[in-house]
């Protein structure tokens, strides 16, 4: 049986990492592996799937800033913060079991309207950011004051 997400615990992770595109089981494993034997990893670069023409799937980790000469990369993970910011720990471990479980679903980015194909991280971003405007919205709607006024009726 399996447990629910922790959504603040991911959240916390996406602050130090990103992961983008659709999740590759095998490239998610050895990030893992990679945070457990290095937490400092991923400050000078990133890692990554290309596809290119018929290819299907490439391997293509690459340094910051730098992507393919050929293709595109379609799956990634990576530091926001590259040459600062705390090492990566059981948060940034726990976020990438998660996507790795998760799978993806689809829906439609906020910021673009479009239908997609969202991971975890794709996913939790859109709810937050959903949960973040209506909390404005009911902080909004609850600041205002209305008078009644009793309104007389013929009869």
């Amino acid at each position: 049986m399996g447990t629910k997400i922790d959504i603040e615990r991911c959240a916390k992770a996406m602050r130090v990492l990103y992961v983008h595109g659709a999740p590759r089981r095998a490239l998610i494993e050895e990030a893992i592996g990679l945070i457990q034997k290095d937490p400092a990893c991923l400050r000078k670069g990133y890692l990554g799937i290309k596809n290119y023409a018929h290819f299907g799937d490439q391997r293509h980790d690459s340094n910051y800033g730098y992507g393919p000469t050929h293709g595109s990369i379609v799956f990634e993970i990576g530091r926001r913060d590259r040459d600062e910011g705390p090492d990566l720990g059981a948060d940034e471990i726990y976020l990438l079991e998660c996507v790795r479980d998760f799978g993806t679903i689809k829906g439609k980015r906020s910021n673009l309207g479009e239908e997609a194909t969202l991971n975890l991280c794709d996913t939790i971003k859109e709810y937050l950011d959903h949960k973040n405007t209506t909390i404005r919205y009911e902080e909004a709607i609850a600041s205002k004051y209305v008078d009644s006024v009793q309104i007389e009726t013929e009869g």
